[in-house]
Formats: structure tokens, C-alpha cells, sequence
């Protein structure tokens, strides 16, 4: 006998690299180069479907589909083999579904936990809570009746609005100017209505709702109208506001989608 070569006499079973256990039944000897007899295992069909089927598993990442392997190996064990085998087959299983969670569970964020909010205290919610007062007090009632005499309550004097078009404006006076315009052609513009509204220290973050009708002449410059379509609009918006210590907002940043607004108008299909 070759005494390099693995003694396998004796042996009730044996387990191979693959983890599955062979059976001394499924081997036979055969005459080596040299004389010697070798002992050697003889792989069935079984068998080599359940060793693919384990370099298979490697490409699985979903615990699903080494479950569903693991399933069909067991399906394939005959009547015959020993209960050794079979948990043989079970616990690589195991192994290989926990190995397939470790792959597909997601990769932490490398961010989380850099934004932490600071505590609200019982002094800033009370400012919080009237910031958000102002805001539906200059939407409801300012904005809406045009009351522009009051529109100091909510704005300052020097107060920068960035609007939906992209352009910027300085000063209260030239805020209301704007603010004027959205009435010509629309007299019963207004905002009713505040689904959201949020409030952090000095910003606060309100989706409003603007409606009105299309039903007095445009001004387009040049001395030029469109004329009334009288349609009607009912457009989203949202506002983020910066507010000073004096109770009203330095800065003003307004969106809305004016696509939407001029289709809405009949402006455009």
C-alpha cells in the first residue's frame, strides 16, 4: 500500500472538503500505476448535483435562495443515509445562510450620527410657536387682503426675498411691489391654507396652497395684456423663512413650480 495515500479501510464514513459525508458502500479499490490498490470513492450523480450545488451557493446573496438550495439538497438525501448526513447537510445550510445575511446586509452610513439636532428648550419652543403665528397671520390675512400696510409684522425693513424665476429682491417696498403684481391679473389670489409647517430656532419651512382666477387683463410691458382666460389655478408652494429676534423675517426664499402656474393660467398647454 502507498503509505502517502489516505486509509480509508475501517472507516464507517468519512467527510470530504465539501462538508458531505461518504459512505464506505459508494467505494472501490483499483490497481494503482504502481501495483498498489487504491482506494478510491465513487462520486454518484447525487453527489456531484450536491457538491455544484455548493460552489452555487457562493454566488447567492439572498438568504431565500440558499434556503431554497438547501431544500433540494435535503430532498435529494436517500431513505438509506445515516441521520449524520443529513445534519451534515443541514448545518452547512445554516452556515451558508448566515454567510449570505452577512453579504447583503447594507454597509452602515459613514455620516450617520454627524447631524445631531440640539434640544429644543421650553423658550425656544415658545418662539418657534409664534414665528409660525406670524407666518399664517402674513398668508391669511396680510397677503390674502392685501393688507400691505401690515406686511412690517412678518418682514423687515431690509428683508432679501429669492423668488421662484430666480431673481432677488432688498427691502420691504420692493417686496410689495412684487407682491402687487400677483394681483393684477388675479385679484382673488390667496393662501388658505398651511398642510405643513415646520419651525427650528430662527427658520421655519410652511407649504402653502395659492389659488385664484385668471380674470382681469396680464401686463406684459410695452404697454401690452393678455387677456383674462379665466381660468382658475390651485398651486403649491412653499416658503423658508429666516427670522430675526425682532419677531419678522430678514430673509425669505419662496418655490413654486411656474410651469405649473402659467399652465394653470392658460398661458401655455
Amino acid at each position: 500500500m502507498n503509505p502517502g495515500a489516505p486509509r480509508c479501510d475501517g472507516d464507517n464514513d468519512r467527510r470530504d472538503v465539501t462538508g458531505l459525508m461518504v459512505s464506505t458502500r459508494d467505494r472501490h479499490r483499483e490497481p494503482g500505476d504502481d501495483g498498489d490498490v487504491i482506494t478510491r470513492d465513487r462520486v454518484s450523480h447525487r453527489e456531484r448535483a450536491q457538491i455544484a450545488g455548493i460552489f452555487q451557493v457562493s454566488a447567492m446573496t439572498r438568504v431565500d435562495d440558499v434556503a431554497r438550495w438547501l431544500l433540494s439538497m435535503l430532498a435529494m438525501t436517500d431513505k438509506q443515509q445515516t441521520l449524520k448526513t443529513i445534519v451534515s447537510h443541514t448545518m452547512l445550510g445554516v452556515s451558508l445562510i448566515a454567510a449570505s445575511v452577512a453579504v447583503a446586509a447594507p454597509s452602515p452610513n459613514p455620516l450617520a450620527g454627524t447631524n445631531k439636532p440640539k434640544p429644543t428648550s421650553a423658550d425656544e419652543a415658545i418662539l418657534e410657536a409664534a414665528h409660525l403665528d406670524t407666518f399664517d397671520d402674513l398668508d391669511f390675512n396680510v397677503f390674502s387682503g392685501q393688507d400691505w400696510a401690515n406686511l412690517h409684522r412678518s418682514h423687515a425693513k431690509d428683508v432679501i426675498v429669492h423668488w421662484p424665476d430666480g431673481h432677488t429682491t432688498k427691502g420691504i417696498d420692493k417686496h410689495i411691489e412684487d407682491l402687487k403684481a400677483l394681483f393684477v391679473h388675479a385679484p382673488d389670489t390667496r393662501i388658505k391654507q398651511h398642510p405643513i409647517k415646520i419651525a427650528k430656532g430662527e427658520w421655519t419651512a410652511v407649504v402653502g396652497v395659492m389659488e385664484g382666477t385668471f380674470s382681469k387683463p396680464m401686463p406684459i410691458g410695452d404697454g401690452k395684456f393678455i387677456p383674462p382666460t379665466n381660468k382658475t389655478f390651485k398651486l403649491g408652494m412653499a416658503t423658508i423663512s429666516h427670522w430675526t429676534k425682532d419677531g419678522n423675517m430678514d430673509e425669505e426664499y419662496l418655490f413654486w413650480d411656474n410651469e405649473t402656474y402659467k399652465r394653470e393660467l392658460g398661458l401655455i398647454k
